[in-house]
């Protein structure tokens, strides 16, 4: 599930909840009002910026994962690792 930044219409707290995407409609932590769920820019990861997979470990090559510069190159150790995408 991912991790969305909502805020809440009735007491204004900004929030990071794990939901379902199903899942329009949350409650707020503090008060139990109607929530809004905002678009998180910093959550994004882009192709252009390299970032740690933790997922891609391999027992004898790289057994805490692997730096990753695209989907490309995440795919093709993904291969390397016999690991497949599931979702």
């Amino acid at each position: 599930m991912p991790i969305y930044d909502v805020l809440c219409k009735n007491c204004g707290e900004l929030t990071d909840i794990w939901a379902k995407i199903a899942d329009i409609h949350v409650s707020c932590p503090q008060c139990g009002a109607k929530t809004e769920r905002l678009i998180s820019p910093t959550r994004i990861i882009c192709d252009l910026e390299p970032y740690f997979d933790e997922n891609l470990a391999d027992a004898k090559k790289t057994p805490h994962g692997q730096w990753v510069t695209s989907r490309q190159d995440r795919k093709r150790k993904m291969k390397e690792c016999n690991l497949r995408e599931i979702g």
